[in-house]
């Protein structure tokens, strides 16, 4: 640990991590934050995420009475969220609503990996109101003024002056303030006087009349619906898993008393035993993995006609193209297989980086087909067999395939250990590899298998 800077009834330094989590709420006297800087990595055994899931179970077992109070919250390697799994329910009668999300709360609760579990709701409780009684003033000849300076010092303090010396240039006010005693109550004025303007000292509870009321919950809103908002971190488990095992469970029934009557993958819209219905939307990282993989799958599907049109222009027909980028999907046969070994060994998850990696791998692979049509097609003008040329082709370009793409992994190593491009790494790594064995093999199959040519 490198330092700790605290920050009591005070909201934290913002920054843009914070800004989404609402830090800069966090001002009530019954908050604080503390925001720990740990040594930097190569100096330190333990990572980042395995010194915040020790310090969670650690506080967990020594101090189960504020466990639930006290909330980890890492710095994030990509765009920052309001939580990691986020639930947003929505319904306009907040009975309803708030009843809903306790429920999902506990059920979240009892799975693997879930932990800080929250509902973000703001309760109604009770404030004190000061209200000038204008006749009063009249009477006593005391000014409104007065009066509002004798409160603002009974609730925080006035400035009355600045501290300067010659060895700092700094702004230091000097406040006045009243001890906790004399303000710890709203009856405490009873025990205040303010000056009128005679100079005759008078009661401040003759001059104010108090009153009690409840102060509105605040209200959050999601699209402009009423909404409660469930949060949680995941800890050593991919999100993906999490919410896919939360969805089957609230479909088969594992929350008592709601049923699913219409689910996909951003919402669930469930109905309570009284035919209220109530709308689950996921946020966090779930919502941002699928908005990603989504925008993702279409430029992926863009490149493909972009690589098949020029190669349409090269070759001027549509059949050589198409046997050309039949070797695309080894290459994602490659990334899937490979993130299988990487999640089940090291835990290394499929991200959205690693689809940035299968549409680089496109032209990559594509130039490996490329370099071997193109000798088959020269070993025939030079009157080889059709079937001799493949051979051939194998044999001659086996070397410049394989080196060509092994300085291609090569260099994709070199940002295999950052947690945000890794998955590009690893997917530029394991699609390359499997689709240049594969496209010495299968390529000239499929050549073989639908074409004319003896």
């Amino acid at each position: 640990m490198e330092s700790i800077q605290s920050f009591v009834a005070t909201a934290p330094i913002l920054d843009f991590n914070g800004l989404f989590k609402g830090a800069q709420n966090r001002s009530a006297a019954n908050q604080s934050t503390l925001r720990v800087n740990i040594t930097p990595s190569d100096e330190r055994s333990l990572s980042s995420s395995d010194v915040v899931s020790d310090l969670r179970h650690l506080l967990k077992a020594t101090y189960p009475e504020i466990a639930e109070d006290v909330q980890f919250i890492e710095e994030p390697p990509g765009p920052p969220v309001r939580a990691t799994l986020v639930a947003k329910v929505l319904n306009e009668d907040e009975d309803v609503r708030n009843h809903f999300a306790n429920a999902l709360a506990t059920y979240m609760d009892t799975r693997e990996g879930v932990e800080d579990v929250h509902v973000q709701r703001d309760d109604a409780t009770g404030r004190v109101v000061y209200t000038l009684n204008h006749d009063a003033l009249r009477e006593y000849g005391v000014t409104q003024s007065a009066v509002e300076n004798m409160l603002t010092l009974m609730q925080s303090g006035i400035e009355v002056s600045e501290f300067s010396s010659a060895r700092s240039n700094e702004y230091s006010p000097v406040i006045l303030s009243l001890g906790y005693a004399d303000r710890s109550a709203p009856s405490s004025i009873d025990t205040l006087y303010v000056r009128s303007g005679t100079g005759t000292l008078i009661p401040l509870s003759s001059v104010v009349d108090i009153s009690y009321e409840e102060r509105p919950s605040v209200v959050m809103l999601e699209d402009g619906l009423l909404t409660t908002y469930v949060t949680a971190e995941v800890e050593n488990r991919s999100i993906v898993y999490v919410v896919i095992e939360l969805m089957r469970g609230l479909i088969t029934g594992d929350v008592p008393g709601y049923k699913v009557t219409d689910w996909g993958l951003f919402s669930l819209t469930l109905t309570d035993e009284d035919g209220e219905q109530v709308q689950l939307v996921w946020g966090g990282e779930w919502e941002m993995t699928l908005e990603n993989f989504r925008d993702l799958g279409i430029a992926m599907g863009v490149a493909l006609m972009l690589v098949y049109a020029v190669l349409v222009a090269q070759y001027n027909r549509f059949a050589t193209p198409a046997f050309i980028l039949v070797t695309v999907p080894l290459g994602l046969v490659g990334i899937l297989w490979g993130f299988l070994v990487l999640d089940t060994v090291f835990g290394v998850y499929l991200t959205a980086t690693a689809l940035i990696g299968f549409i680089a791998l496109i032209g990559l692979v594509v130039n490996n087909a490329i370099i071997y049509l193109e000798y088959v097609e020269q070993a025939q003008n030079e009157g080889a067999a059709f079937r001799d040329a493949l051979v051939e082709a194998g044999r001659a370009r086996l070397r410049p395939i394989v080196l060509t793409s092994f300085t291609t992994i090569l260099g994709s190593l070199t940002i295999a250990g950052d947690p945000v491009w890794s998955g590009l790494a690893w997917a530029i790594v394991f699609g390359l590899s499997l689709s240049t064995v594969l496209t010495l093999v299968v390529y000239p199959t499929l050549l073989v298998f639908f074409t004319n040519k003896d």
